[in-house]
């Protein structure tokens, strides 16, 4: 069998060979956030030394800001016509709304000096960091249940296939394979079990969570002790614990996902419901401090 393809249910698919990978789109995602995130911590430390947000650059500064939380809104609003494409594509403008929800708040924050100043500016600001942390919770939960940034979302049976060609993957790995998979097959069972409620959703995923990270620590050990039995020499040996251990990494994470994917979805559809409201009640303080600073 080619090792670059496998037959699921009647059908032949492609799939990686080698280690896991970390896309370039990730690690720039990284290095952005860790960028934003020291940028905050130098601006609160200090914050004394910032300019006063009433006139000059800091004036700026709020206006700078709130023209970035407007153009927020294009990606919601491109979302839902689907035949603007002059626009540009959705997923850039996906992008560019996750870019702008923390860059924008961080504008904010400079332009407050990090202080709660007054009644009507304490409570835009305390409105702005709570649609901050609505916002990364539901990147949070965007990242489980779609496909990288293409807004497509995940059907079930995109996980269901991922995970039997982790299992295929294992299989093909000779004994040392097939034990890992009796190992595993009581907690790819549980992944499998349909939940009635959210809180059963919950449970179930901590504890799947736990063990696949516990079986992840005990299993290295099977591997290296199955492998100890058979006549190879010690490079081909490390070579096939390489292996082995890529595919066991990658069915771990295709039963987390199988298990934690129900949870996610009814989370992420909550969340919309949230999301929206907390924005427009940001819109209204932001608005309401814009016209408090301009008549007083």
């Amino acid at each position: 069998m080619d090792p670059g393809r496998l037959t699921l249910a009647s059908r032949e698919v492609s799939v990686p060979s080698g280690k896991l990978t970390v896309s370039f789109e990730t690690v720039i995602s990284a290095f952005i956030l860790m960028a934003l995130v020291a940028a905050a911590v130098l601006g609160w430390w200090h914050r004394a030394k910032l300019p006063t947000p009433e006139h000059g650059p800091g004036y700026a500064l709020g206006i700078a800001g709130v023209t970035m939380m407007v153009v927020l809104m294009v990606y919601p609003l491109r979302k839902r016509l689907a035949s603007a494409t002059w626009m540009g594509s959705v997923g850039a403008w996906f992008r560019i709304h996750m870019f702008l929800g923390l860059l924008g708040p961080l504008v904010i924050l400079y332009h407050a000096r990090f202080t709660w100043a007054s009644t009507n500016s304490g409570v835009a600001l305390l409105a702005l960091l709570v649609v901050v942390a609505s916002g990364l919770f539901g990147r949070f939960l965007y990242v489980h249940i779609h496909r990288g940034y293409s807004q497509r979302k995940l059907e079930v049976r995109d996980i269901f296939d991922e995970l039997e060609v982790s299992r295929l993957l294992l299989n093909a790995d000779g004994n040392a394979g097939h034990l890992i998979v009796g190992y595993l097959r009581k907690l790819e069972h549980r992944a499998l079990e349909r939940r009635p409620n959210m809180v059963k959703d919950a449970l179930a995923v901590f504890s799947i969570t736990f063990r696949t990270w516990l079986f992840a620590w005990r299993l290295r050990r099977v591997v290296r002790d199955e492998l100890a039995r058979e006549a190879m020499l010690p490079d081909k040996r490390a070579a096939r614990a390489h292996v082995l251990l890529d595919h066991l990494t990658r069915y771990l994470r295709s039963i987390r996902d199988v298990g934690g994917f129900a949870l996610y979805d009814r989370l992420f559809r909550a969340w919309h419901y949230l999301h929206l409201p907390l924005f427009l009640f940001l819109a209204m303080t932001v608005a309401l401090h814009v016209l408090a600073v301009h008549m007083y």
